[in-house]
């Protein structure tokens, strides 16, 4: 039997298949795959992404198909093989083939990581009773019956594994699939383990992100789930109070679980009658309503609070494009939010291992022959301490840290010196990274 591969600690959500979804090009990526941050420097950002969607439309938007999560026309065969090969991107240049060029040209500059960015692609499920999915074979396919489901299913996973096979992406690799139903009844469990059985069979993970006290939430590993995430569903609506999230985290911590961090950008679910906001889209989250804001950040100030970034795998929900939304906004609120979020994210990977800022070398960087940074004794020194600081050991721990000082901060107090056990340490000053050694 294969061996499953390792799950992603970080995984964005990328809702693509319906025609009102961004198209998912290499510019919109970008954001995904690396943060820039205000002090200057670059990081890998999400070690995971997991392709998904509800429904589709026909191409002359009389019949609105679902692939299992709404109460619409069942999707069939030519659907599902559809949805497949849009989300991969090998006729368009988009989805999955878009990611793996965009990080393809940044490894370059960033260093590989320990292993491959993760994908995981949504497992389409039989939805209602149509007898009109079509055949495998010769042998027309009743969704009357749960052993067929099971088996359009398999074939589903067997598509997913050729069509990825062929083709042959150079920085991304296959994780795992994912359950696109967000609650189960005890048939709909029955549906999914020997889904998921056969997944395993196949060297694959499993996937779920069930809302708030769904049904079976917390059966999940008996529908043999490898990842389960609880999605708090605090962010969409103002009338859910702040405790909701210390419920869900509490929750996921009792069922060995992890959380889903909710958040959009351009766009923020619904109208909200308590405080008369009408989202808009093409614009900044700050800007479109700073109460949305706020419950953004709620989740990081929560997440902090509970540890959830130290303890826990995570999944993120961030609308249609979210992150790249904030990455582009004008407004410095949005920068600083989505830094504070990736700044969380690119310490986990270093502690994880799986990146490790590329350095320029255990030597005494200079740059416009200025020091950057150097040792003196025991001692790390830092000459100008207004671009941002970070020290860290080589097995990520992370043991000092100094925000950009305002611009206004006296010359005669920029120095920083910080004191060090022996040994070799990675140092960020800014945009810049060198290894130093203390002896």
């Amino acid at each position: 039997m294969p061996v499953k591969a390792e799950l992603a600690r970080d995984a964005a959500l990328i809702w693509m298949g319906n025609q009102q979804r961004p198209r998912w090009t290499k510019e919109l990526f970008r954001p995904y795959v690396v943060n820039d941050y205000a002090d200057g420097h670059r990081s890998w950002l999400f070690d995971g992404f997991i392709f998904l969607e509800g429904n589709v439309w026909n191409d002359d938007y009389s019949i609105n198909y679902t692939f299992g999560e709404a109460n619409l026309y069942p999707a069939g065969k030519q659907q599902w093989s559809e949805l497949l090969d849009h989300q991969l991107g090998l006729d368009t240049g988009n989805g999955c083939k878009a990611l793996d060029d965009v990080i393809g040209e940044l490894i370059p500059e960033l260093g590989a990581p320990a292993s491959k960015h993760k994908v995981i692609l949504m497992m389409c499920i039989p939805y209602g009773y149509a007898g009109n999915w079509g055949s495998i074979g010769d042998k027309k396919i009743d969704f009357a019956k749960a052993a067929d489901k099971i088996e359009a299913m398999k074939w589903y996973t067997d598509q997913i594994l050729e069509r990825w096979e062929k083709a042959a992406f150079k920085n991304i690799e296959l994780d795992g699939i994912y359950w696109l139903r967000e609650a189960a009844s005890n048939y709909e469990m029955d549906l999914a383990k020997p889904v998921t059985d056969y997944a395993h069979e196949k060297g694959l993970n499993a996937y779920w992100i069930p809302y708030f006290n769904a049904t079976n939430f917390n059966n999940w590993k008996k529908m043999g789930i490898d990842m389960a995430y609880i999605q708090p569903n605090y962010f969409f609506t103002t009338d859910k109070p702040l405790s909701r999230l210390d419920d869900a985290i509490n929750t996921a911590y009792e069922n060995e679980m992890g959380l889903e961090l909710e958040f959009e950008g351009n766009y923020v679910s619904g109208y909200d009658p308590v405080h008369n906001v009408i989202p808009q889209h093409n614009t900044g989250l700050y800007d479109v309503s700073p109460v949305y804001y706020q419950r953004f950040v709620d989740y990081l100030d929560k997440f902090e609070e509970y540890d959830v970034f130290e303890f826990m795998n995570l999944s993120y929900y961030s609308g249609y494009q979210g992150v790249y939304d904030f990455a582009k906004s004008t407004n410095p609120k949005d920068r600083k939010i989505l830094d504070r979020l990736a700044s969380h994210i690119e310490r986990r990977h270093i502690i994880n291992g799986w990146y490790t800022p590329k350095p320029a070398g255990i030597t005494d960087l200079t740059v416009d022959g200025r020091r950057i940074a150097y040792v003196d004794g025991s001692n790390i020194r830092i000459p100008d301490r207004t671009q941002g600081v970070a020290v860290y050991t080589t097995d990520g721990r992370l043991i000092y840290q100094e925000a950009p000082a305002p611009a206004d901060f006296s010359i005669t107090s920029r120095g920083l010196t910080i004191p060090c056990q022996k040994g070799i340490y990675i140092v960020r000053v800014g945009p810049h990274t060198l290894k130093l050694p203390i002896l």
